[in-house]
């Protein structure tokens, strides 16, 4: 049969870059690239998943499988700057809270939630793409829509 490409959101990305990785043999029959849209890679200083991202990658790092012939696309936004002293609600303001958690700097650039640095994947066909947001609530701006899908 045909391959596949797997395509992950945010934790979705590294969900899926966990399963693939630990899949063995077939896994490169069936798959032929993993895409990943504002996906955080590194569990950072406080890793929020328990442990389960530090594991991913520390046994899976970077392109784990692209020697096997898949392909590693990872796409991240540059569109909000954290800013600490922004008002309060402010996108901004959020993004400099999320990107802290994150990565331990909420004074980057990312999408809004998960910062450039940590959604590229090493040995990765690495996108960044301007105007893009990382939520759902910001539909005519998300990695997902019709224009923002023909951009990666």
């Amino acid at each position: 049969g045909e391959k596949v490409v797997l395509c992950g959101h945010s934790a979705g990305g590294w969900l899926a870059r966990a399963v693939l990785s630990d899949g063995g043999c077939k896994t490169c029959e069936m798959i032929s690239a993993l895409v990943t849209l504002g996906t955080p890679h590194y569990p950072g200083p406080m890793d929020m998943t328990r442990g389960a991202l530090t594991y991913t990658s520390e046994k899976f790092p970077g392109s784990f499988l692209r020697s096997s012939g898949i392909a590693y696309i990872t796409v991240a936004g540059d569109s909000v700057k954290g800013e600490q002293n922004a008002p309060s609600g402010d996108i901004k303001r959020r993004a400099y809270v999320s990107y802290e958690l994150v990565c331990g700097n909420g004074n980057t650039f990312g999408d809004g939630c998960i910062p450039i640095e940590f959604s590229h994947l090493e040995d990765s066909t690495q996108i960044t793409l301007s105007e893009v947001r990382h939520s759902v609530d910001t539909l005519d701006e998300w990695y997902g829509t019709l224009e923002n899908v023909g951009r990666w």
